[in-house]
């Protein structure tokens, strides 16, 4: 959990606090790992930046001499140098388009027929030769076509008539293999709970409703009052008895739960305990987890809200505060709240209780509606069968009884027909051709040059683009970004050294009307350059925090004190 400490006494925060031990890289990657935040901008947007002039070439190389595994620079297919394969590589997303989109990028876009926006003009002048633009790319394609492995498939042919009792037999031997899938579809859905998957996580999964985008906005308008240091304009009466029972006491007078249709909540009202700690015991007995996974599913609990899970494990921590704090209270409220919205997002779509157990018990009994679900809300499907999923779902919610398996399996047929027409699809061949196809272009490889380097120099061209995973291209454009503004400041202030204002004061000149110095803060800032346009002769200057007096200030009627210092030190005036 980040150490964030209430903001009446941390203006800036750390979210890597607890990987500082580690070099940036290693805490960033080690920060994905653990919650599954990106520390990196995403990839289109450094090209945006690039595009924008926010980032240059010298840039980018100087990134890459920086970035040891990609430092060195042989030639790649014995024609190409590494460092030019990993600069086209980073400037562009190479990645095969997704099957419900090529014809329509094809046909509607042409990408077949034009060059890409992003190639640079010495590539373009590279790959075309004098050559009219849509032959040249024509010429290309097919070359990039040519270098494909034989597909590992052959067509299957058509299956010849059955008699009524082989397509009995047929029928039955394709459930059972469906079922087999589902089975182990299950296994490794479930499997992932003990490893830290939250029933919000998984139910997001099965139904494509965050159960998140419910609780988080009640859960935190109550935290925000619990937690408050003199804002807020309403406080629980019951505050003073910790986060738990302070929810607990206006929960039982609260209309929120019947306004949202929460039907079950007066009965898990009624069964709560007045103890957080048993709280949270109901809840993971109700759940249905392993005693073994529970540390590790709680603390996936706490990040995912990880920010005020972080500020309430910090004033648990440090203690000494006029209202109790404790993370027990949190995730005890956290785990209620789960298990009712869950519950009511269970009956909907399952007809069953939020339990593991009573989950696994149904999904088992609908192997197809667990297919259809897993494929409609994780793949990329084409729109028709995206649709029919749809139509299945919508009805489930609208029965007012368990689903039968007949419904879905129909379209749990279809989705496996298009699952093997993908891999039987001759065009399937066309979108693996296209990472080497955009490739080239942005290399400025001709048809003639690709067909000169052969299969193994198209697999080396490949083999050098997969170098970039995307934690190494992110990591090599964050460097060049930030060298891109550093550099910048470093000019500036070159160029202005010995000038200004100071100077032609020991020459001469008056003071200005006035000096106002600054925390050096980014939120001073714009008043500062305000205040300087408005008036020239105001000059304004930035120090240390407090500006190295440190108060302990009592404001009229308050009945704290606050301590105007850096955190750490202890003002001796008041």
């Amino acid at each position: 959990m980040p150490a964030q400490a209430p903001i009446r006494d941390f203006v800036h925060h750390n979210t890597l606090h607890g990987f500082q031990h580690l070099p940036f890289r290693e805490a960033l990657a080690a920060a994905e790992a653990a919650t599954g935040a990106q520390g990196y901008l995403p990839l289109a947007r450094f090209r945006d930046c690039y595009r924008q002039g926010r980032i240059d070439l010298a840039d980018l190389n100087a990134a890459l001499d920086e970035t040891h595994e990609l430092r060195d620079n042989p030639l790649v297919a014995g024609r190409i140098d590494r460092r030019t394969l990993l600069l086209a590589g980073l400037q562009a997303d190479f990645a095969p388009p997704p099957p419900a989109a090529w014809a329509w990028r094809v046909e509607e876009l042409g990408v077949l027929e034009r060059i890409d926006p992003g190639v640079p003009s010495w590539a373009r002048e590279s790959l075309l030769q004098g050559e009219d633009e849509a032959h040249a790319l024509d010429r290309l394609w097919r070359a990039c076509e040519a270098m494909q492995p034989p597909p590992s498939t052959t067509p299957a042919e058509p299956p010849p008539a059955l008699a009524p009792a082989a397509r009995e037999a047929d029928e039955l031997w394709h459930r059972h293999i469906l079922r087999k899938e589902a089975e182990g579809h299950l296994a490794e859905l479930l499997g992932r709970v003990a490893q830290g998957l939250t029933l919000r996580e998984l139910l997001l999964r099965l139904t494509g409703r965050d159960l998140l985008d419910e609780i988080r906005p009640y859960l935190i308008r109550h935290l925000a009052a619990h937690l408050d240091q003199g804002l807020a304009a309403w406080h629980n009466p019951s505050r003073g008895r910790g986060f738990y029972a302070a929810w607990l006491a206006s929960a039982r007078e609260d209309p929120h739960f019947d306004l949202h249709g929460l039907v079950t909540w007066g009965q898990t009202l009624e069964r709560l305990p007045e103890e957080p700690v048993e709280a949270i015991l109901q809840g993971l007995l109700t759940l249905g987890l392993d005693p073994a996974h529970w540390e590790v599913y709680l603390e996936s609990l706490a990040k995912e809200l990880p920010g005020w899970s972080g500020m309430v494990l910090w004033r648990d921590q440090h203690g000494g505060q006029e209202v109790p704090v404790t993370l027990t209270d949190y995730l005890a409220v956290r785990l209620v709240l789960e298990q009712v919205h869950a519950q009511r997002l269970c009956g909907l779509h399952f007809k069953t209780e939020a339990s593991l157990p009573g989950l696994r018990g149904y999904l088992r009994h609908h192997p197809a509606e667990l297919l259809v679900r897993l494929a409609l809300y994780g793949e990329e499907l084409p729109e028709w069968l995206a649709d029919q999923g749809h139509r299945l779902v919508r009805a489930a919610t609208g029965r007012g009884s368990e689903e039968t398996e007949a419904d879905w399996l129909p379209v749990a047929r279809l989705l496996e027909s298009w699952r093997q027409g993908e891999r039987r699809d001759p065009e399937s061949g066309h979108r693996r051709a296209w990472p080497l196809f955009l490739f080239c272009q942005h290399l400025g490889v001709s048809a003639d040059g690709l067909s000169a380097l052969g299969p193994e120099g198209a697999r080396a061209l490949l083999d050098g683009l997969a170098e970039l995973t995307p934690e190494r291209a992110a990591w090599v454009w964050l460097q060049a970004y930030e060298r891109h503004y550093r550099e910048q400041v470093f000019a500036a202030l070159a160029a202005n050294h010995g000038r200004g204002r100071w100077r032609d004061r020991r020459d001469g000149a008056g003071p200005p009307r006035a000096q106002l110095v600054f925390c050096m803060d980014d939120r001073e800032e714009g008043l500062r350059r305000h205040l300087e346009e408005l008036d020239a002769d105001i000059e304004t200057l930035g120090a240390a925090a407090h500006l190295g007096l440190f108060i302990r200030y009592n404001g009229l009627g308050e009945t704290r004190h606050a301590d105007l210092c850096p955190v750490g030190a202890r003002p001796a005036h008041a």
